[in-house]
């Protein structure tokens, strides 16, 4: 992104909703996926847009990040 000041509060919403989830990740329910994955994926909504990560030996890997209006289902 070319604005800085805008990407800025973008960034931290995003890292305070990671560290918010971060004590149980998969405390959530999985998400339905199209293909079949060797890890399950998990949402996390922030201000506009949804972040799918998975759960590798107890670390969140970010997988996907989707402006949350997009139908971003046939693309898992």
């Amino acid at each position: 992104m070319d604005n800085k000041i805008a990407v800025r509060p973008l960034i931290d919403s995003i890292e305070k909703a990671i560290e918010s989830r971060s004590s149980n990740p998969e405390g959530n329910e999985p998400v339905h996926t199209c293909k079949v994955r060797q890890h399950r994926y998990y949402r996390i909504f922030s201000k506009q847009f949804a972040l799918f990560y998975s759960v590798l030996d107890g670390v969140m890997e970010l997988c996907r990040f989707f402006w949350s209006r997009s139908d971003y289902s046939k693309l898992l």
